[in-house]
């Protein structure tokens, strides 16, 4: 009809523009009752276990998009739809995970709980399996079932334990940190799960599983220094080359005033693998010296290995909080004005400059504090970021001075 009326109208504009010239109209062809048909390719019997399938990857790519623009009600839809056509675990894992994760947006936590043990059900891969427990087991805590999160973290974690895979390291972690607060809400809870292992660990001292969970509990659910580096010690007796062991057990050791033995762990950690020999090594060794008292020893190391003229501005940083650490505070500001000095931007070159006047406004050096900062804000009149934190710097280095009324700013 469309067509037609479109046909039509041209030919009355043809007529109405000849007429007005003093033309007859030519004569028009007759106008056909549709346009002509367009060859259509010839047709294709998809076999139905294709054609659902491609319609399953079809819906579910829908949901996605649906889940995307938060049109809930109709992924819902789709994803229910999409569950009658699949057939496969996999398949049946996906939509009901999705699924699960619609229904607890919708706060509708009976039905995502169904969603998630249903999807459980399907799942293999321990990987798989704990994208589904961690959730599940989010919702059971709201819904005070508690024992029922607890023994499916349990299994998982047990689970892991067997499984020689070491990416499926974080997996264990989390299990842990989420039984440990599960425990948290019973008194009394972690001190019995502490003393069960304990026992477990005395009668089987290579329980590797049980020394874990040990040197977990005593460094997040109960600690104590004390016995999470004595936990610490025995798993590194079986995995020496752990850096990441070894960094706990190094940090104890420094809660424990053990300093040399912290030293110990770090030097061997720095002088062994050079992607750990960083700024932030080379400051944690500092510390320690000074810590342990051995001062002189702690501010060679730094001036050593710490260097601004390296051009890195993380060491000038590290090396001025050593620095106040450490109660040189005229070397901490000193370093501070050298590595703005050479700064790339003047955004970091500020930055420093404020780092060494708020020093000077500690230590109750006013006027240098005041000479800074003006000098920031007079650098810096265009840039509104710097502006303000310079004007704020220097309302407070007014109020230490109890001089706030004399405050004026040069613009």
């Amino acid at each position: 009809m469309l067509h037609r009326f479109i046909c039509r109208s041209l030919l009355a504009l043809a007529c109405s523009a000849a007429s007005l010239a003093g033309e007859n109209p030519a004569p028009v062809a007759p106008i056909p009752a549709s346009p002509p048909a367009v060859p259509q390719p010839p047709k294709f019997e998809t076999p139905a276990d294709i054609k659902d399938l491609n319609n399953l990857l079809y819906l579910m790519d829908l949901a996605r998009v649906q889940l995307r623009y938060q049109d809930i009600e109709r992924c819902e839809e789709t994803l229910r739809k999409a569950l009658t056509l699949a057939r496969e675990p996999n398949e049946k894992q996906q939509a009901l995970t999705m699924l699960g994760q619609l229904l607890q947006r919708k706060q509708d936590l009976k039905g995502a709980s169904a969603a998630f043990e249903e999807a459980l059900a399907q799942a293999t891969d321990i990987a798989a399996r704990a994208q589904l427990i961690f959730p599940l087991c989010d919702i059971l805590s709201q819904q005070n079932e508690s024992a029922k999160a607890e023994k499916l973290l349990t299994d998982l974690r047990d689970a892991v334990s067997k499984d020689s895979k070491l990416e499926n390291g974080w997996v264990k972690n989390t299990c842990l940190q989420r039984l440990m607060a599960i425990w948290r809400k019973e008194e009394g809870k972690i001190d019995k799960v502490i003393a069960a292992l304990e026992a477990e660990a005395a009668k089987d001292p290579a329980n590797v599983a049980v020394t874990e969970q040990l040197a977990e509990l005593y460094t997040s659910g109960k600690r104590d220094s004390t016995k999470a580096a004595r936990m610490l010690e025995k798993l590194i007796e079986r995995s020496p080359k752990d850096v990441n062991l070894q960094m706990r057990l190094a940090m104890f050791y420094a809660e424990t005033r053990e300093y040399d033995k912290a030293l110990g762990i770090h030097k061997k950690i720095v002088e062994g693998d050079p992607k750990f020999n960083t700024s932030s090594s080379h400051y944690q060794i500092a510390s320690l010296l000074l810590q342990s008292g051995k001062k002189e020893d702690a501010v060679a190391w730094a001036r050593k290995n710490l260097n601004t003229d390296a051009g890195d501005p993380g060491n000038g940083a590290l090396l001025g909080m050593f620095f106040e650490q450490a109660a040189l505070n005229e070397d901490a500001m000193g370093v501070y004005e050298a590595v703005a000095a050479k700064a790339s931007s003047p955004q970091m070159k500020a930055d420093y400059l404020l780092r060494s006047a708020d020093l000077a406004r500690r230590t109750k050096s006013y006027e240098k504090a005041e000479k800074t900062v003006r000098a920031v804000l007079k650098d810096n009149a265009a840039d509104k970021n710097i502006q303000a934190r310079a004007k704020q710097a220097l309302i407070r280095i007014y109020e230490d001075q109890g001089k706030i009324g004399e405050l004026k700013f040069d613009n």
